[in-house]
């Protein structure tokens, strides 16, 4: 399990440095990132979203899933939204918890 600050108090080219670093050397069966804010925009809308709930800046945005792709992270959990939402992009499952339920199969 790896956790990323998405508040912006952490320096996201640092972050990105050592999660790139973490990965080369990790050897883990599952790779799973959690972060506050999603990185992708949900399916469905979301109620009372703001461009600034979802993963900032763009730069980083992208700089994260091409990392992502590259080193074969299994799934990015995050939150922030008022609603549920899986999608799978690349063979990484994202899920956003936010504030919402899902119901249990």
């Amino acid at each position: 399990m790896i956790f990323l600050d998405s508040t912006g108090k952490t320096d996201w080219q640092w972050q990105l440095r050592w999660l790139d670093e973490l990965l080369a050397e990790d050897s883990s069966k599952a790779r799973i990132i959690f972060m506050g804010d999603p990185p992708l925009h949900p399916a469905q809308s979301a109620p009372f979203d703001q461009s600034d709930d979802y993963l900032q800046p763009s730069e980083l945005r992208k700089a994260l899933l091409g990392t992502v792709e590259k080193c074969d992270v299994n799934a990015i959990i995050s939150a922030n939204l008022s609603l549920y939402d899986e999608q799978i992009t690349d063979s990484t499952l994202f899920i956003t918890t936010g504030g919402a339920a899902h119901l249990l199969d």
